[in-house]
């Protein structure tokens, strides 16, 4: 917690607000997704679910294929306390929303489903496009199934299994991937093989997210490796998710974006 805070402390002096960046794209991004308060009508149902999941006491053996948590030593695991621990932040998952609603992707994978919240946002962004979402613990899976079924969403295709087995070959039926949530596996060795995997079938459009990337000084290093790579030609660091892009520009560049003074000192306070 208190690496994470000082990690945070160094980003918040780093980091620009919108009326400090001279580009217009990345303006643009702030004006429409990462400051946009509109609420969607399906935001509603999604955060009832995700209030039903905090209750939820039901246990369940979750078999972790990644880095591990930072909160559980014991596979048996309630549904409210991984609820608690390990869905993403409503605000972020809304940012996915927002992001995917914008830009209209036709395929979008997201690698960790967990129990089906982010999944929701992203299937929702744009009911048209096809969501691959890979879960490594089957019981986990299908929660998130369970919860796809309460919202009806028909355009998600739930895989499970190791991410290393069923990425590949998920990609091998893929033409292109327009974007990629990477929310798995959160070592630097699994990152950067995933990301370099995706990569291959990425176009000028096409955006990835890692979430956490300050989670561990190995996701730190992933996220510099990541954000040099040649065929990245921008990317954004709002502190819980790095985004990038491979759009072509004349001159590669890296933002660190934060809010207000008051916006940050509550993130500060909700780091997770």
């Amino acid at each position: 917690m208190l690496k994470k805070a000082y990690s945070f402390l160094k980003f918040f002096f780093k980091a620009k607000t919108k009326y400090k960046v001279h580009s217009p794209f990345v303006y643009d991004f702030i004006e429409s997704v990462f400051e946009d308060n509109r609420v969607y009508y399906i935001f509603f149902p999604i955060e009832y679910c995700r209030i039903k999941l905090y209750r939820n006491k039901d246990v369940i053996k979750v078999n972790d294929l990644g880095a591990g948590s930072k909160i559980f030593s014991k596979n048996q695991r309630s549904i409210s306390n991984i609820a608690k621990n390990s869905l993403q932040k409503k605000k972020t998952a809304q940012l996915l929303f927002r992001l995917i609603n914008k830009h209209q992707f036709n395929s979008v994978i997201e690698i960790g489903t967990s129990l089906g919240i982010t999944t929701a946002y992203l299937s929702t962004a744009r009911r048209d496009a096809n969501i691959y979402t890979i879960e490594g613990c089957v019981n986990t899976l299908q929660v998130a199934k369970s919860l796809g079924n309460q919202l009806k969403l028909k355009n998600v295709n739930y895989i499970n299994g190791h991410f290393n087995e069923e990425l590949p070959k998920l990609l091998q039926t893929l033409k292109t991937v327009d974007f990629a949530y990477f929310d798995g596996n959160h070592t630097k060795k699994a990152t950067l093989e995933y990301f370099n995997l995706c990569k291959k079938k990425a176009v000028k459009n096409s955006v990835f997210v890692f979430d956490d990337i300050y989670w561990s000084a190995e996701m730190q290093d992933a996220w510099e490796y990541i954000k040099k790579d040649e065929d990245v030609t921008l990317s954004i660091d709002l502190f819980q998710i790095g985004i990038v892009f491979f759009h072509p520009v004349k001159i590669k560049r890296h933002f660190q974006i934060r809010k207000s003074v008051i916006f940050s000192l509550k993130e500060l306070f909700n780091i997770q």
